[in-house]
């Protein structure tokens, strides 16, 4: 399985996709600590410096831009392999069909906690130049384990999305609108009774950015689970 990863790892390097998808989720990164920047000089008053464009960023990323990314290197990995044929060829030699998948499910994982990791770090040089230093309090240092345990979970919001890219006939690129569109609608969904059942808003919830209940906390792993199971579903479907 390492060597299923690296080998996914080494082609993405090869590609484009891979400076799209940083692009895209520094555009948002920026597009949030301007917005942050703007509240200041209006005069809003902030509570708790030492997490205050760090969450915007937690937002963004994960409402905007976090899983068409996601998508984008997941769909054009198998997409790629479906098209020039590799994919049959690889899995004539001792390959089996679920570390074959999972593999490119675990890369993407892989490329969540990075691009995550990399929009915390500019939070903090944001912070750093704005308040004029870094404050380590508690707050700070639970935020930076929800940035990590927010990649996991969108990645497996996702999961089933690209796993649906064998089955399409047409362009991938199809799939990282659906996923844009998929991730925004959890914005108008947050603030309704519907937001422990849809995944993006559930694992908000989840991990504690969204105030949610005990109940609602089970209800919103369930959903995330619905997730892994779709993905599975998928999975057996593609090696059928």
């Amino acid at each position: 399985m390492r060597k299923l990863v690296f080998i996914e790892l080494l082609k993405l390097k090869r590609t484009k996709i891979v400076l799209i998808s940083f692009l895209t989720v520094f555009l948002i990164a920026i597009l949030s600590l301007f917005q942050g920047w703007r509240m200041i000089s209006l005069g809003f008053e902030i509570e708790n410096k030492s997490i205050f464009f760090l969450e915007q960023l937690l937002f963004w990323n994960s409402y905007y831009a976090l899983p068409a990314v996601l998508v984008l290197i997941g769909s054009f990995s198998i997409s790629r392999e479906k098209q020039e044929g590799t994919m049959n060829q690889i899995l004539t030699i001792p390959v089996n069909f679920l570390s074959f998948i999972l593999s490119k499910l675990i890369t993407v994982v892989i490329f969540s906690l990075i691009l995550s990791l990399s929009i915390l770090i500019l939070g903090l040089i944001n912070q750093f130049i704005i308040f004029e230093g870094i404050e380590l309090t508690p707050e700070l240092l639970v935020l930076i384990g929800q940035y990590l345990l927010n990649a996991l979970l969108i990645s497996v919001c996702v999961f089933p999305i690209i796993c649906y890219t064998i089955f399409l006939k047409k362009d991938y690129i199809i799939l990282v609108a659906v996923a844009e569109i998929y991730s925004f609608l959890s914005v108008f969904l947050n603030n309704t009774p519907f937001r422990v059942f849809y995944p993006i808003s559930a694992e908000m919830g989840l991990i504690g950015i969204t105030s949610f209940t005990i109940m609602e906390r089970f209800i919103a792993l369930i959903s995330i689970m619905f997730c892994i199971l779709a993905t599975f579903f998928f999975v057996e479907k593609m090696e059928t």
